[in-house]
């Protein structure tokens, strides 16, 4: 009995991993602002800062997110979400200047909402055909984009 729960416990665990294949960076690319450019969820940490050569880790104790800031035009600062265990970027986090301008942009990129919720009434949920799913949500003036597994 006990090695047959162990065995339906693995059994789960291959499927809910399985669900997502190779993530394919060309699927993201419509549902990424174009200051994301060449960017993906599931990039490494370390070709995302070599990529985007502007981008720092900030000096906060264990903080190790890259950031991007920019001086003209609607976007303010880009952060890259990594994880832990393998240094992989899981979610953009991009801050307009304006909300106004977050929420125009969203629209266009993600069309009508789909995933609405109390707390964040502007939600988007993208499933890409390489089992990928994008959670999408406006927060005050900041587009956050991130790989549904992690929330």
């Amino acid at each position: 009995m006990r090695y047959l729960l162990i065995s339906l416990l693995s059994l789960i665990s291959f499927c809910v991993v399985a669900q997502v294949g190779k993530i394919n960076p060309a699927l993201q690319k419509p549902y990424l602002p174009k200051e994301v450019k060449g960017l993906y969820i599931g990039m490494p940490k370390q070709d995302a800062m070599k990529l985007h050569k502007a981008m720092r880790v900030p000096r906060n104790p264990g903080l190790e997110y890259p950031v991007e800031n920019f001086k003209t035009g609607d976007v303010k600062q880009i952060t890259c979400q990594v994880t832990n265990e393998d240094k992989t970027v899981y979610e953009f986090i991009v801050e307009y200047r304006s909300t106004t301008k977050a929420i125009a942009v969203a629209k266009k990129l993600f069309g009508e909402v789909n995933d609405a919720s109390g707390k964040f009434p502007l939600g988007w949920q993208i499933k890409l055909d390489d089992g990928l799913v994008l959670k999408c949500w406006i927060f005050e003036n900041k587009i956050c984009i991130a790989d549904s597994r992690q929330f």
